[in-house]
């Protein structure tokens, strides 16, 4: 229970590796504020965590909406007095008939839609919570970000990499402005994850994906949420500023 009582804030915690890194992190103690934009969803995790004697509740939330973010972090930080961990995990990729747009097809407002959500949402959450840990000496945040921002959209597109690779550059600055508050900052690159997401792209570009992973299958979920936990506990109180691949060897460095 090595994060008992910390309060924790996941975006896009309704379903999928936001809900499973929820899962984890509330086996360590941790007391969960799931945020997310589909209400109905994020209700029904909630409920489903309580029945589980989790200690948890739900905020709906678009993280690309400044106001909203301000409002929502206000409302977490008057009722638990502080926030110790948040997992940046809400994210869009958006596709038609299950494929990415290539670039020179990308209308400007789908383009924003994506930096606002995958990359905006990332600072503002991550803005309003750093008082509070900057107050309380100690900090955890982990950005979910994507192999995609690593190498290349091999299903996103052009602007969803654009937004995960933009995530690496935020994270290593907010590591370095903030690390002697006893706070430190992580991404996360996962590759292919059985996810909600993952089911938008069609079956063949899926398999295809699988074929060249070393490992020769998805992640999932769940092994992304342990190393979200791990670098959430005390024992990564020295790794800070770095992206974390977790792709089953399809991208090394």
């Amino acid at each position: 229970m090595e994060l008992s009582d910390r309060i924790t804030v996941i975006t896009g915690g309704a379903r999928g590796i936001g809900a499973e890194i929820a899962a984890e992190l509330a086996a360590q103690g941790a007391t969960l504020v799931l945020t997310d934009i589909i209400e109905d969803e994020l209700q029904k995790t909630v409920e489903d965590f309580k029945g589980k004697n989790v200690k948890v509740e739900g905020v709906t939330l678009d993280v690309g909406n400044e106001q909203q973010v301000i409002d929502a972090f206000k409302y977490i930080g008057e009722k638990y007095g502080t926030i110790h961990i948040l997992i940046n995990n809400a994210g869009i990729s958006p596709k038609v008939n299950g494929k990415r747009r290539s670039t020179h097809e990308i209308p400007l407002d789908e383009w924003e839609s994506v930096l606002n959500v995958n990359l905006t949402g990332t600072f503002l959450c991550t803005r309003e919570s750093l008082p509070y840990m900057q107050r309380g000496g100690w900090g955890r945040i982990v950005n979910i970000s994507s192999l995609a921002g690593r190498t290349s959209g091999r299903i996103a597109g052009s602007h969803y990499s654009a937004s995960k690779s933009g995530m690496g550059g935020f994270t290593r600055t907010v590591a370095s402005e903030y690390g002697s508050y006893g706070i430190t900052a992580n991404c996360i690159a996962p590759g292919r994850i059985e996810s909600p997401m993952t089911k938008t792209a069609t079956e063949e570009a899926n398999q295809k994906f699988i074929s060249e992973i070393p490992v020769g299958r998805s992640g999932t979920p769940k092994e992304v949420a342990s190393l979200v936990s791990y670098l959430c506990s005390e024992k990564a109180g020295y790794i800070t500023g770095t992206t974390v691949d977790i792709n089953g060897g399809i991208f090394m460095v």
